[in-house]
């Protein structure tokens, strides 16, 4: 064999080997990649991967189960991120925080046979300097380190030079409320905020604080070891210090920064009971430099039960997925325990919700299990350390079943409606919106009702812009509704039913009826009889009560949740007046049914209307309980304010 010839061997040799090499590479990656795998990437806008991004994926349909089976990880190096125990058939949805990036949000399904790539953009940063001092002299303290922690995912140490001067180049906009703090051997600086754009900051050095204290039975006055202790600010931050206790029970922070503190304890067996009336925050305690603060914790033994998942058809599921709240953590919000069902079907957990005790007097236990939808059992009566079988009857779950629904949406005349919000529960999953050819999907979801009842699919149409406006934004920079081209058709809402029916495909094709426009156009002026300028309006469906639409002029008035049930009004349309007085409103004429689908829980006649006018000074009118016929497309309504006192 020549030289050339050899050469062209190795080269050959060499590519077959590379492909093999791949071969075998992506043979590897796919084999991890189950039905119950989420695997991504996280990159910035040129490609970068981006590591140590907090990355939370939450389930869509496990209604009621989102906040205990959400998942949370974060990027490697390569900006890579895998969740290992997903559920099958189930979309996540992913809310992705990177220091400097922007929040942004994803989907994934488990099982995708390509990774996930996420773009996120770099936010822009701000500088942070000042200086660290002694208390006692008032001078600059030298190579003190200085530590800066974001709300979810920033987090840098720098030291300060000979002056005691410090400098953090790259302050994320997104830092939320950040923690900062000096520190030097034992003495320490008192913590403070640091929000999106605070550029200066100086720390003064003083003694370190110290808190510590047992954590025993309630009942028996027993030591619990074990234990995981944290102090935190009250206020949200990834501030946060953590210990353990001892045998004895005993546990301490030393070396803390001066400031308040909450001190929550967490053990898989055991909960901490509500100590104060709103039943969820423990007392702040003050840490001082040169006193010992102490805070004893009494706790209680967790029930622990046991129980069986079954299928649609009663017989065992393996691997359901189990869960129950168990306690309450230092955000505030509920700890669950997690369990996984044997070949038998069969779970165990914990809950600390026991009796009138706990922090609710009933313990919702909640299963869902691959494709086979949800279901719960609710046990009273529960006692402190009682061990309940339930596996014959008491806590025996029955999972719902699933199935799935597609169709198109389009007018009597067969051309189709893209846009419309599909959708069984308002803001719930699942939901769609009708594409350009007006097809939806409602992918794999548990039945929403007993197996073979009817049940309730919504389909909103589009409308015209409602004029609404995030309320930060202040009344004089508010603008006017945009209004639609005359030609823009809309059309009403419908509700149609569907059987409920586990592993079964529901085609629901439906046909809306077009509706027209209905325009509202005047002049505002004020009590002067000169034009009111930026003047706030409302148009309300029906007759609003005269001591109820202020809430919805402003609504953060209201005071307490909103109320549903047979409401006579709804708002429907915001705008504002030009430099004229002048206003424009434009909606779709609606029936009393369209109007109970948009506006849940009301019976509004469809040909009655109020309108709330107010003046940047306060001047305003309410005109209510006036007709539109149905044969009217356009209502000229001119409204002259009247000075009032209930603003002030």
């Amino acid at each position: 064999m020549n030289h050339k010839n050899a050469t062209c061997f190795n080269v050959i040799i060499r590519i077959f080997a590379l492909m093999l090499f791949l071969v075998a590479s992506l043979h590897a990656w796919g084999s991890d990649v189950t039905r119950n795998t989420i695997v991504g990437r996280v990159v910035d806008e040129i490609n970068n991967p981006i590591a140590n991004v907090l990355i939370k994926a939450r389930p869509l349909k496990c209604v009621g189960m989102r906040r205990a089976l959400m998942l949370e990880t974060r990027s490697d190096k390569n900006g890579r991120y895998t969740f290992s125990n997903a559920i099958a058939g189930e979309e996540y949805l992913l809310e992705l925080h990177g220091a400097g990036f922007g929040y942004k949000t994803d989907s994934a399904l488990p099982g995708a046979s390509t990774e996930t790539a996420t773009v996120l953009r770099a936010q822009p940063t701000h500088k942070l300097s000042g200086r660290v001092l002694h208390l006692d002299t008032n001078q600059g303290v030298a190579k003190a380190e200085v530590i800066l922690i974001g709300e979810k995912v920033y987090k840098k140490t720098v030291v300060s030079d000979d002056e005691g001067r410090f400098f953090f180049s790259d302050v994320p906009r997104n830092i939320g409320q950040g923690v900062i703090y000096a520190k030097k051997q034992k003495e320490r600086s008192e913590y403070s905020l640091v929000r999106k754009g605070t550029t200066n900051i100086n720390l003064i050095l003083d003694g370190s604080c110290r808190i510590g204290g047992l954590v025993i039975s309630k009942t028996t006055g027993e030591p619990i070891s074990g234990c995981l202790v944290q102090a935190k600010p009250r206020f949200m931050s990834g501030f946060v210090f953590e210990t353990t206790t001892g045998e004895n029970g005993a546990y301490a922070f030393g070396n803390l920064p001066r400031g308040k503190y909450l001190v929550w304890v967490r053990h898989a067996d055991w909960f901490e009971p509500p100590n104060r009336g709103d039943r969820l925050w423990p007392p702040r305690i003050e840490a001082l430099p040169g006193k010992a603060a102490s805070y004893n914790v009494s706790m209680l033994k967790k029930a622990t039960i046991s129980g069986r998942v079954v299928g649609p058809d009663k017989l065992p599921i393996s691997g359901a997925i189990v869960s129950v709240k168990s306690a309450v953590g230092s955000n505030h919000r509920g700890i669950f325990d997690i369990s996984k069902t044997d070949e038998e079907g069969i779970f165990k957990v914990r809950t600390g919700e026991l009796g009138n005790i706990g922090h609710s007097a009933l313990a919702k236990i909640s299963a869902v299990a691959d494709e086979l939808g949800m279901g719960s059992v609710t046990l009273k009566d529960l006692r402190e350390g009682e061990v309940r079988n339930g596996i014959q009857q008491e806590a025996v779950i029955q999972l719902s079943g699933s199935m799935s629904i597609s169709g198109h949406v389009k007018d009597p005349t067969g051309n189709p409606i893209p846009g419309v919000y599909v959708y069984i529960h308002r803001g719930q999953w699942p939901n769609s919106k009708t594409d350009d050819s007006g097809y939806f999907q409602l992918n794999t979801f548990p039945l929403p009702t007993s197996p073979n009842k009817d049940f309730n699919v919504h389909f909103m149409a589009p409308r015209p812009h409602n004029g609404q406006m995030n309320m930060v934004t202040s009344l004089d920079k508010r603008k006017p509704a945009p209004i639609p081209a005359s030609h823009t058709q809309y059309y009403l809402h419908k509700t149609t039913t569907a059987v409920a029916k586990h592993n079964n495909h529901v085609e629901l094709n439906t046909v809306l009826t077009p509706t027209r426009q209905l325009h509202f156009t005047g002049q505002v002026t004020d009590p002067t009889g000169a034009p009111a300028v930026q003047a706030n309006l409302v148009l309300f469906a029906g007759n609003v009560p005269a001591n109820e639409w202020r809430y919805k002029m402003h609504p953060r008035r209201r005071r307490g949740g909103f109320v549903l049930g047979d409401r006579s009004h709804a708002a429907i349309c915001r705008t504002v007046t030009d430099e004229k007085g002048r206003y424009a409103f434009c909606v779709a004429r609606e029936t009393t049914q369209s109007l109970s689908i948009e506006h849940l829980g009301t019976r509004i006649n469809p040909t009655v209307f109020s309108l709330a006018a107010e003046s940047l000074d306060g001047a305003t009118k309410l005109l209510h309980d006036f007709v539109v016929s149905e044969s009217e497309y356009r209502k000229i309504v001119d409204i002259s304010l009247v000075k009032s006192r209930a603003n002030n």
